[in-house]
């Protein structure tokens, strides 16, 4: 929708939009043709208050990262046992460092991942099988970076 309000002036005088054109007036509000800029926003806060220094306001740029290291991570205080992270959702603050199969995934890679974390299967298996083995477990080793980043 953009940042634009609904609501315009009318003129009486202008009977048609083929008159406001002549007249050099518009017709219609001018609808921005982007969303505008966005921002990354973050904080933290413990069981002490909140965070000195860690909040962090700034444009988006692709791919940002860091934020969480650099920004937040240096500010916190060494005593605090529990530490809630405020952040917007930003696709790198909910990424995964480990691309977890999912059902419209190979055959092969669902057998090479369920390899790895040593969870046994019928070698013979379908497809279907071993997602159903797949969905039981999957939870056990979805982990986010943020929390990886957060542990450090």
């Amino acid at each position: 929708m953009g940042h634009t309000t609904l609501k315009l002036w009318q003129d009486c005088y202008i009977k048609s939009s083929k008159q406001a054109m002549l007249e050099g007036l518009s017709i219609d509000l001018k609808r921005p043709t982007g969303r505008g800029p966005r921002f990354v926003i973050l904080s933290a806060g413990s069981d002490q208050g909140f965070v000195e220094n860690a909040r962090l306001v700034y444009p988006a740029k692709k791919h940002t990262d860091g934020d969480l290291r650099n920004g937040l991570n240096p500010n916190f205080h060494p005593t605090s046992r529990k530490t809630v992270f405020i952040m917007d959702n930003a696709s790198y603050h909910s990424g995964k460092p480990e691309k977890i199969p999912i059902s419209s995934s190979k055959k092969e890679e669902i057998k090479i991942w369920l390899t790895s974390k040593g969870i046994e299967y019928p070698e013979k298996s379908l497809k279907i099988k071993l997602i159903k083995i797949n969905d039981s477990v999957w939870s056990k080793y979805t982990t986010y970076e943020v929390d990886e980043k957060a542990n450090e």
